[in-house]
């Protein structure tokens, strides 16, 4: 039995993660330095239920945090964001920034039965509040 060897440059790792990173459903497979269960079959990363004046932040927010943390500890924090961001843009329809986002809007968001995905967010969103 005779095997072959594929030599593969760096350079086209990094575009395979550049060309992943450019569409709205991300396979981690294919994104270099994601950590992933193999085990397991999901391995998607689905962006296009985010509104899409937040998806290409939500986006960078994921790719930081896909560099330190599993792809099933970014799918539930991308869920946690996009039920979030469904609740902002629903409350200021034509809103493109958080920057309008007050207490008010928190704890709206909270009474609503958003408690579980804010406390896992909202440290960090005030860590990013510059980019979004």
């Amino acid at each position: 039995m005779t095997a072959s060897l594929q030599v593969v440059s760096p350079s086209a790792q990094v575009d395979l993660g550049e060309a992943e990173f450019a569409k709205d459903i991300w396979d981690v497979r294919n994104i270099p330095g994601a950590h992933y269960a193999a085990h397991l079959s999901n391995h998607l990363l689905n962006f296009t239920g985010v509104p899409s004046p937040f998806r290409a932040v939500t986006k960078r927010y994921i790719r930081l945090r896909l560099t330190q943390h599993s792809q099933q500890d970014c799918s539930q924090r991308l869920r946690y964001v996009q039920l979030f961001l469904e609740f902002f843009t629903a409350r200021y329809s034509g809103k493109d920034t958080l920057q309008s986002l007050n207490r008010a809007d928190i704890e709206a968001y909270l009474f609503a039965g958003g408690k579980k995905s804010v406390s896992c967010t909202f440290g960090e969103l005030s860590t990013h509040s510059g980019t979004f």
